[in-house]
This record gives structure tokens, sequence and C-alpha cells, in this order.
């Protein structure tokens, strides 16, 4: 049989699936051929369709209600449009604490020190200790809080590039 390309990302350095079979993925790529907790096998393939771009394309038949996809979101981040809520579990808050090294709001120290926080809070209390140096540097940074708030998702994807790079991998390919 001929190698095959890997079922995501086209990278010709593959394994086939020792479970079905019916696909390759590269060595970033074939644990997400995997469905959930499971285990099992996702029956499809990104292929190129002529005209529309990247597309799935079944790699066997599928049963009527059969689970063909498990996805996890690739980056979360709080709504820049609703009351203000938690940075890191995006709870509304009705009244503001804000993390010590970075500013942004939290609910509670726990949050603050919360794992989807701690990538922008390293990358923004870098900045912040810059700022702050300016003349009326604090004020020009919590009068900029709502704005830095809202860029809180673009800076968690972006930081997938160094922290996750199958994932970033991923999110590369569906601009495609």
């Amino acid at each position: 049989m001929a190698r095959q390309d890997c079922f995501l990302c086209d990278s010709c350095d593959t394994v086939q699936c020792d479970q079905c079979g019916d696909v390759a993925g590269c060595e970033d790529h074939l644990k997400y051929h995997k469905l959930g907790y499971s285990g099992g096998c996702s029956p499809y393939r990104v292929v190129e369709i002529e005209g529309a771009g990247r597309g799935l394309v079944a790699t066997r038949d599928i049963a009527r209600g059969e689970h063909i996809m498990t996805t996890m979101a690739a980056g979360t981040g709080p709504c820049a449009r609703t009351a203000p809520q938690c940075v890191n579990c995006f709870l509304l808050l009705s009244s503001a604490q804000f993390c010590p090294r970075c500013n942004l709001l939290v609910c509670s120290a726990g949050c603050s020190n919360g794992s989807a926080h701690q990538v922008e809070c390293s990358i923004l209390t870098t900045i912040r200790v810059k700022v702050k140096r300016m003349k009326d540097g604090e004020r020009i940074w919590r009068e900029s809080l709502s704005n830095i708030t809202a860029s809180v998702t673009t800076i968690r994807l972006l930081s997938l590039k160094w922290r996750d790079p199958a994932a970033w991998s991923i999110l590369t390919n569906l601009m495609n």
C-alpha cells in the first residue's frame, strides 16, 4: 500500500492508524483522529475540494446517529460585549477584583492564578511594567483595560504557536 499523507495537514511524514488502517497521520495530528474518551477513529479526512476549499470526506460508510467528531475549542476568552467578567472562568462580576500582576478582572485569587489566565497574564504583566514607567502609565493602563481584555482571546490563540504547535497547525490550516 502506498504511503498516505496526513489526514489533516497533508504532511507526507506519517504513520498509518493502527486501529482502523483507514487514514494516516503525522506525529502532531494522529491524536486528533481519535474520538473523545472512547478513542474510536474518526471516519473522515480533510481534502482539498476544487472550487470549494478544504472539506471533510468520509473514509468509510457512516451509520445513522454514529458519533463522528469531537471538537475542542482552540481558545476561549471573555466576551467584550457583556458585563465585566472574570478572564479565567468567565463568571459575570458584580464587584471588581483585579489580578495583582496584569490588573485584568478576575473573580478570585484562585482565578488570578488559574491556568486559562496564565498565558496573557505573563505577557501583559511584562507590558504593564513597561507602561507603568511612563508618565501617567498606571492611569493609561487602567483606562485601556477594556480594550486589553478584548484582546485576551487573540493573545491566547496566537500563543498556541509556541504553547501547542499541533493545535496551531490545525488553526492555521483552517484559514486555507
